[in-house]
Order: C-alpha cells, then sequence, then structure tokens
C-alpha cells in the first residue's frame, strides 16, 4: 500500500491528539496502545471496523 509524506503527516498529528485524548481519558476507559478508539474511548472491535467498512462499500455502490 503506498505510504507518501501526506499520508505519513496525518498519521502523525493523529497519534497526537490520540495521545491527548487517552491522557485526558478515564483510567477504566484506557487500553493498551490502540489506533483507533471507538466513542466510548475504547479499542474498537474487528466487528465494529468490519461494520465501517461494509457501510461504506454499500454507500459506494450506490
Amino acid at each position: 500500500m503506498p505510504f507518501g509524506d501526506p499520508a505519513l503527516k496525518a498519521l502523525k498529528d493523529y497519534l497526537g491528539v490520540l495521545e491527548t485524548f487517552l491522557m485526558n481519558a478515564p483510567a477504566t476507559k484506557r487500553d493498551a496502545q490502540p489506533l483507533v478508539l471507538n466513542y466510548q474511548g475504547t479499542r474498537m472491535t474487528t466487528r465494529s471496523v468490519g461494520r465501517l467498512i461494509e457501510k461504506y462499500i454499500r454507500l459506494c455502490a450506490g
């Protein structure tokens, strides 16, 4: 998968925001080094990621 400088910058920016969010999250909501969080501030499950992918596939398919 191509991963250029703009994508790297976006990922670094996101990780900075994520770190700030995790530092301010209640201890019970913290998870060990998640990359993507759900609305509760915890790690997204594989099922949640699958539902998002299915949603956007349907939207793209029309």
